[in-house]
């Protein structure tokens, strides 16, 4: 298989529902003709993308996916992509780039499209040698879910994206990962609660009580 061939399939091991973006001359999307089990939603304009993938993450908690072809392309992800960074929420951004050969030549809507991203995302990577790819979908889709949720950006440029590679068997990333809080510190919460005659408990939350799906299960005894 291709790098976009690579791409897909682990999109697919990672139960990818959707892709939001707008298909280019690249072999991305023959390669998600060949996965009917995830959705393809043409955008009118690169820009819808990452938002789009935000509306999905802030519902499912699972990272949302978008791409852009390379140009002007990918940096019409850059508003969605620094809202997702705002908002705490995992996207992952995929996008084309100029064949390596002509990297800094001035080929056609070229632009260098690593600056562009990474001051506004978890991490920017762009991959040189296809062997890389299913390492580097692994991390990117740990590091958009764990810790503090946030955008990441995969590029691939377009000579890279055709080479055929031989690797065999995507492993998922493991998220979210957890942290938990200092046990002794809950105690004590605790029991200053018990103690209490007439406790009031001012619960503030944010965007991480979303993300987190804290809300899962919560019963109707909040109140007075």
């Amino acid at each position: 298989m291709n790098t976009w061939q690579a791409i897909v399939s682990a999109l697919r091991t990672e139960k990818t529902e959707y892709l939001f973006g707008l298909p280019s001359g690249d072999l991305f999307y023959d390669a998600l003709y060949d996965a009917p089990e995830i959705k393809t939603v043409l955008v009118r304009e690169e820009s819808a993308g990452p938002f789009m993938a935000m509306g999905y993450a802030r519902i499912s908690g699972k990272p949302g996916i978008c791409y852009a072809p390379s140009g002007p392309g990918v940096a019409h992800l850059v508003p969605g992509v620094l809202e997702a960074q705002s908002a705490c929420l995992p996207v992952i951004a995929i996008g084309c780039s100029s064949r390596r050969a002509n990297a800094g030549m001035g080929a056609f809507q070229e632009v260098d499209q690593i600056s562009l991203l990474k001051p506004i995302t978890k991490w920017c990577e762009r991959v040189t040698e296809p062997e890389r790819i299913f390492w580097v979908m692994r991390r990117a889709f740990s590091l958009a879910a764990n810790g503090k949720p946030g955008p990441v950006y995969v590029d691939i440029p377009r000579d890279v994206g055709a080479r055929e590679t031989s690797l065999d068997k995507y492993t998922p990333a493991e998220y979210p990962l957890k942290s938990s809080g200092d046990p002794q510190r809950i105690k004590e919460a605790a029991t200053l609660l018990l103690k209490a005659r007439r406790p009031v408990m001012v619960v503030v939350v944010g965007g991480g009580s979303i993300s987190s799906r804290a809300f899962e299960g919560w019963g109707t005894g909040w109140g007075t």
